[in-house]
Formats: structure tokens, C-alpha cells, sequence
């Protein structure tokens, strides 16, 4: 198996180690459009040079065919201009070999030396033996093939030339993708602005982004009013409108107005770079089935060679020696296992591009291929079905009106990011809270705790007031009540209601029509889980820590098998490690992000099912296209080896082999795009967005 350790030169997907292209297409296709100076001009003249030599080629050839199909025997004057003509077709034809098959012999030789037989090889004998078998007729007075040869060799670099032009294309969004830290920002100075690289803005800079110019790194509006276009990263073409203290983040278009933004995070560490990496990684990488067909492609390209010389033995032994040079040559022509070669990976980046385009990153295009075999979906509930964005919190201080526990229950939620930890900062104001505690700890399915000075505040929910011995009653554990203890007194209760997501229902559904096994776990109490079990018509386990979704996982994919887990915190961040397929939805905290290998920009639970539906539909037409590939070249080679197939025909047949797998692949970067009528996920992303809450605050009777 060759081993992937840098990207292609022309079209940025994966090459073997050693090379600077993936195939002798790209390689041509560089050549051709990016080289520059008097290199490139220079192989422009020669290719309308080889044009040039082929044209006559084929005109001094049509005397010989001539006499075949009329009959005529030449004499005298005729003779001495037929043998002209037949050496004029040498001159002709070495040239175009020369040009085309030098370069193209040489990449053959070092596949075959690093042990990788292909599809060059398999050309560039066909192309030898025809070429010297018309030498042999040239001094011997036999029959000529320059012009198969020649032809063959050019309709093989134009097929080439083709499949390397659409597996660009295929790549075109991801590698565009990839340069984003390559412009500039408009940073603020003490002499005014300074026009510096993107990629050396840092955290606390504050940079100027003009109406139409790139957000060049995550932050928060300082000052201005505009709109927000986060396509690039969610897919999503609704615009959001920011002001100053709402966060933005690197890669968004403003729109409308300028903007002043405060950089929280490195431009080289922003949300558009670790995407970007998540993208890097998928390019490059080759699935199990693409590496199956490279294991059957390279034992290919040898059994086709001992096909066409069987195929020569026979013919030589019936007596029809030159015919059966002609069907060797057109069983290597036409055996060339190109088809084979990009049939699946093709697919695959049909498929991430279409992906990304609507904001859905896979870790790695291994992902893509396993996740059409999901067999189980598990949803985390809290931000991930239901939508913290429309919460609102009705605050109950249950001792002194005047006492300031809530402003230390936001500081303390300050160093969590979690959907109910974005409701409660909005409580307070940040100038309002004390300074940052010290001993924190989080309770995973319990809460959080910390000290300010003498002080030990926790905030949760009545399990972390049991683990107190606080006596608490029933108002206490309903669902979505939120504790706030101050040592060991109960100080004040947060109930907080946060709607279930309008998408919810319709998502879970489309996954039950396709058989899916669909379940809720959550950490909210087990009545607030059953509720939205109901609601949702699937089975709910509330109440669940880290370690018990872990578990629950792991009985789930050992008796279902392939298991999705869906979640946005970082309580969920071992169940994502864990399953087949961890999915970060709205992009998550940055510890859900690192475990999960499938990212979705979105916080529409919808995504979940359009990126199931994405992969049956790769894993279908991958299919189709080996199914294809196998039928079609197996008919091909019978034909070529009985005789019915002349090189040039053959050289056509492949290219019809090719350009058929190609237009199926990129059908995959039209599938349907998601229904993101009722979308605002860009200002749904875990608590980065701020969370507006509507707050009612009630004194204890």
C-alpha cells in the first residue's frame, strides 16, 4: 500500500512518498497551465508541435490504407512515393513519442521500480511494441502502426489530462478552503491602522474588518453595527446581525458596514483553521475501499500484461502474427486500470466538497465511509435538541433579595462552556462579577465548584446539593433547575427553560424511516429527559455522567454495531472518543471538536441525517462505478483480444470507461443542500455566540 506523506502539486490530494503528483494527468496538467516563463511556453510549442507531426502523420498514412482497402499493388512512380510515405510516417511519428512517451515511459519506470505497476505502464507497452513492430515492418517491408501508436498516446494523455482536470475540480473547494490565512488585516497601532498578514494578528489585537472583507480571526465586536455572512463556514445563507460585545468568528463576510473586532485567539488557532485542518486531513486521506481497489489495481496492471501476451501467443499460433500484435496492443490499452483508479477516491472528494460546502467537516474521509454502515444514533440533549438560544431563566433568591450570590454563580460559570453555563453569564454583566476563582472543579452530571477567597460557591442540580447532605425539595428537582450553594446553604435556584428545537422532530424522524436505533442521553434529571423522550417519540436516559454515556455507548455498539453519538459539551467529549462516529454539532467546545471525527458548523439536528443520507449516497455510487468499471472493462478486454478492437478504438474505449465514472462521481457536489429555512445556527455555536435570556427575578416568600 503506498504510504501518503504530502499533498499533490497540481490538484492538493494525497501522492505517494517520493512524488510530486498523483498521477501522470496532473503532472501534464501542471505542466501546462502553471508553470511559468519560458518552461511553460516552451512545452505549449511542443504539444502544438506534436499537433502538428500528428496531423501529417495521419495524412501520409492514408496512402497505405488506400492500397489495403482498394486492393491496388503500386509500381514504378507509385511504389517510389509509397515508400516515401512510409518513411515520412517514422519521421512523424518519433517526434510525438519522443514528447509524449519519453515522459510518459519515465513515470511508468518509477512506478514499476517502487513497485507500483499502473496504468502508465500498461500504455507505455502498448505504445513500445506497436512503435517497434512498425520499425520491424518499416525495414522489412511489413505493415506500419506509427499512427496507432501515436494516436493511441495522445487520446491517453488527453484522457489523463481530463481525469486530472475533474479530480481538481473535485478538490477545488477543500484546497480553496486552505488558503484563507494567506490576506491581510487592518491592525490598530498607536499611529492608526497597519496593514499586517493575516496570519500575524493575535489575541487582544483589535482589527478593522470593512463591509465585504474576511473576519481574520475569532473575536468580539468592539464597536460598529453590521451584518454577518457565516456561509463559508455553516452553509447557511442567512446573515446574522452583530454588535458591539457579540462574538464573530475568523472566516465570516461582513456585510453592510465596518467593524472594529478584539481577537480572542490567534488567527493560526481560530474556528476557519481548525477547520481547515479538519480538511487537510480528509483530503489526504484514503478510505478502507479506496485502498482495496489500489490493492486490485496494482495486481491488475501485471494480469493484463499476461493477458495480452497470451492474447499474441494465440494469434501467432493461428498464423496471424500482425494480428496478434494489433489485439495485444488493444488488450493493454484498453485494460488500463484507470477507471478502477478513480472511481472511488473520486467519489469520496465529490462528496467532502459537497459536504463542506454545507458546513459539515470530516476528520478524515474514512469517516465518510463508515458512517454509511450507522446502525444506532445517540443525541445529547442539552444544546444539541434543544435550543439554548431562545432560553429563558426565572431567578429565585431564596434568603437576602440583596445578596450577590448570582454574580458569583456567573464568574464561576465563566470557566465552563456548556449551553446552560452561556443562560447564566447573561445574568450578570462581566464588569459586575467578581474576579476569576481559584480550585475549580466540574462535576460531570452534577455542576461545578470554586473558591473566591474564603468563599466556596457551587452551581447544579440536586444531585450536587445531595452530595452536599442539602435537604432539598421537590421545586428543586424539577427539570432544568439550576442550584446555587454558597458554602452549605442553598442560596438561590435558577429554573431555566430552554424550547426544544423546531428541527428536532423532523430530524430524529428521518433517521427512524431509515431504521435507525434512536435514543436521548442526557445529564438533566431523569423527568426532563423522559419529557423530551416523549416529545420526540424515542427512549431517554436522564441523569447520565460522562462515564454513563461512555458505557451506554459502548453496550450500544457492541450489540447494534456502528454507533453515532451527537453532542456539543464537554461532558460529552469520552462518548464522542468512543463511538464509530462522534459528532460535534455547532461545532462544539473545543474538547468535543477534539474527539469528535465529524464536525457540523450547524446546530440544526437535521445535519445529522443529511450527513447520513450524503454517505449512503457515496457508498452507492462508489458502487456503481466498480460495478461499472468491472463489467465494462472485462467486455472491453474480450473485444480487444479477439480481434474486434484496434489501439485507437481501444485508447477511445477507455476514455469512455473514465469520463463515465467521472460524471457519476461529481453528481455527489449536486446533492440536495439541507433545509435551513429554519436555521440560525451561526449564533447557536456552544456559547460562543452570547445567549440572550429572558431573566425574572423573585424574591423567596
Amino acid at each position: 500500500m503506498e504510504r501518503l506523506v504530502r499533498s499533490c502539486t497540481h490538484c492538493g490530494l494525497g501522492c505517494p512518498a517520493g512524488a510530486s503528483f498523483c498521477c501522470y494527468g496532473c503532472e501534464l496538467v501542471y505542466s501546462l497551465t502553471q508553470q511559468a516563463g519560458d518552461a511553460g511556453n516552451a512545452l505549449r510549442g511542443r504539444l502544438v508541435l506534436c499537433a502538428f507531426f500528428a496531423m501529417n502523420l495521419m495524412a501520409v498514412t492514408l496512402f497505405s490504407y488506400s492500397q489495403e482497402i482498394y486492393g491496388a499493388t503500386p509500381d514504378g512512380s507509385m511504389a517510389r512515393l509509397g515508400g516515401l510515405f512510409r518513411a515520412a510516417s517514422f519521421v512523424f511519428a518519433t517526434p510525438i513519442i519522443a514528447i509524449l512517451g519519453v515522459p510518459l515511459g519515465a513515470r511508468a519506470w518509477r512506478g514499476f521500480a517502487d513497485g507500483r505497476a499502473g496504468a502508465e505502464l500498461l500504455v507505455i507497452t502498448g505504445v513500445s511494441v506497436c512503435y517497434a513492430y512498425s520499425l520491424y515492418g518499416l525495414v522489412g517491408g511489413g505493415p506500419l502502426y506509427f499512427d496507432a501508436a501515436c494516436m493511441t498516446l495522445i487520446l491517453a494523455g488527453a484522457g489523463r489530462f481530463a481525469e486530472a482536470h475533474w479530480r481538481g475540480r473535485a478538490a477545488g473547494l477543500l484546497s480553496a478552503r486552505l488558503g484563507r490565512g494567506n490576506g491581510y488585516a487592518h491592525k490598530r497601532v498607536a499611529q492608526g491602522w497597519r496593514r499586517i498578514p493575516v496570519r500575524e494578528v493575535a489575541a487582544g489585537d483589535h482589527v478593522r474588518v470593512r463591509a465585504g472583507d474576511e473576519i481574520p480571526a475569532d473575536g468580539r465586536v468592539v464597536c460598529g453595527r453590521a451584518e454577518v455572512d457565516n456561509s463559508a463556514l455553516t452553509g447557511e445563507s442567512q446573515t446574522i446581525a452583530v454588535a458591539a460585545g457579540d462574538y464573530v468568528a475568523a472566516g465570516a463576510i461582513v456585510t453592510g458596514a465596518s467593524i472594529e473586532v478584539r481577537a480572542t485567539r490567534d488567527a493560526t488557532d481560530s474556528t476557519v483553521a481548525q477547520l481547515e485542518e479538519l480538511l487537510r486531513n480528509a483530503r489526504n486521506d484514503r478510505p478502507h475501499t479506496v485502498r482495496s481497489v489500489d490493492r486490485v489495481a496494482a495486481v491488475l496492471a501485471p494480469a493484463m500484461i499476461a493477458v495480452a501476451i497470451a492474447t499474441f501467443v494465440y494469434w501467432t499460433l493461428a498464423g496471424a502474427t500482425e494480428r496478434g500484435v494489433l489485439a495485444a496492443v488493444s488488450v493493454l490499452v484498453v485494460a488500463c486500470p484507470c477507471s478502477f483508479g478513480i472511481a472511488t477516491p473520486l467519489a469520496f472528494w465529490a462528496a467532502l466538497r459537497r459536504a463542506a460546502e454545507c458546513g459539515v467537516y470530516f476528520r478524515s474521509a474514512s469517516v465518510l465511509e463508515v458512517l454509511a454502515g450507522a446502525r444506532a444514533v445517540v443525541f445529547d440533549k442539552t444544546g444539541t435538541l434543544t435550543e439554548t438560544a431562545k432560553s429563558d431563566a426565572t431567578v429565585t433568591i431564596l434568603d437576602d433579595p440583596d445578596d450577590d450570590v448570582i454574580a458569583y454563580a456567573a464568574a464561576l460559570e465563566d470557566c465552563v462552556n456548556h449551553p446552560i453555563a452561556s443562560v447564566l453569564r447573561t445574568l450578570v454583566s462581566s464588569a459586575e462579577r467578581p474576579p476569576a476563582p481559584s480550585e475549580v472543579r466540574v462535576l460531570a452530571g452534577r455542576g461545578i465548584s470554586g473558591r473566591f477567597g474564603d468563599r466556596i460557591m457551587h452551581v447544579g442540580n440536586a444531585e450536587m446539593a445531595d452530595s452536599l447532605d442539602l435537604v432539598v425539595d421537590e421545586v428543586d428537582r424539577r427539570p432544568g433547575t439550576v442550584l446555587i450553594i454558597d458554602g452549605r446553604r442553598l442560596a438561590a435556584r435558577v429554573q431555566i427553560r430552554a424550547p426544544m428545537r423546531a428541527s428536532a422532530v423532523e430530524a430524529i424522524q428521518q433517521l427512524l424511516r431509515r431504521g435507525m436505533h434512536v435514543e436521548i442521553l442526557s445529564g438533566d434529571a431523569e423527568a426532563a429527559a423522559d419529557a423530551a423522550g416523549r416529545r420526540l417519540l424515542v427512549p431517554a436516559r436522564g441523569g447520565q455522567s460522562a462515564a454513563d454515556k461512555l458505557e451506554r455507548i459502548n453496550e450500544l455498539t457492541e450489540t447494534l454495531g456502528t454507533t453515532v453519538m451527537v453532542g456539543d459539551g464537554t461532558n460529552d467529549a469520552p462518548a464522542l472518543a468512543r463511538a464509530t462516529v462522534g459528532v460535534a454539532i455547532g461545532v462544539g467546545t473545543d474538547l468535543a471538536k477534539a474527539a469528535a471525527p465529524l464536525n457540523l458548523s450547524s446546530s440544526d439536528p437535521r445535519t445529522v441525517a443529511w450527513s447520513l443520507e450524503l454517505a449512503l449516497a457515496t457508498r452507492r455510487i462508489v458502487r456503481q462505478n466498480l460495478a461499472w468499471s468491472f463489467v465494462y472493462n472485462a467486455a472491453c478486454v474480450a473485444a480487444a483480444a479477439s480481434g474486434h478492437l484496434t489501439p485507437v478504438l481501444a485508447a477511445i474505449a477507455m476514455l469512455g470507461s473514465s469520463f463515465t465514472v467521472v460524471g457519476n462521481s461529481l453528481r455527489l457536489t449536486g446533492f440536495a443542500a439541507i433545509n435551513n429555512t429554519q436555521q440560525g445556527a451561526a449564533a447557536e455555536t456552544s456559547g460562543k455566540v452570547p445567549v440572550s435570556a429572558t431573566v425574572q427575578l423573585q424574591a423567596h416568600a
